[in-house]
């Protein structure tokens, strides 16, 4: 007695076919939101490092020579905590339309288009 070979073929295929489709556009959609959050992520990072550098240089630099005056320097930690948080919160927000198209597209299409 030996197994029908068609029958384990047929079940292969509807495994193959059924079982990872939800999974793989999870996956894409999650993909895309996380790249959206590493960008503003990213972006914030580089956002603060060029104020606070332009910050210096125009307190320390440019008033002193300019104006003869300086002023006194300091880094408020709650905006910098709560600018942070609208940042990722919008960047995450923005990456639901693109993760969702992104999830819904064909994958073998799309790269025949490119």
């Amino acid at each position: 007695m030996t197994a029908d070979p068609t029958i384990t073929k047929g079940c292969k295929v509807i495994i193959f076919i059924n079982v990872p489709y939800v999974p793989i556009r999870r996956q894409i959609e999650k993909t895309v939101l996380i790249e959206a959050g590493m960008i503003g992520f990213f972006s914030h990072i580089l956002g603060l490092l060029c104020g606070f550098l332009l910050s210096i240089l125009l307190i320390y630099v440019i008033n002193k020579q300019s104006f003869g005056w300086t002023i006194q320097f300091s880094i408020p930690l709650p905006s910098l905590i709560e600018s942070w948080l609208i940042v990722m919160i919008t960047s995450i927000v923005a990456g639901f339309i693109p993760a969702r198209r992104a999830a819904k597209m064909n994958a073998v299409e799309s790269l025949r288009m490119e």
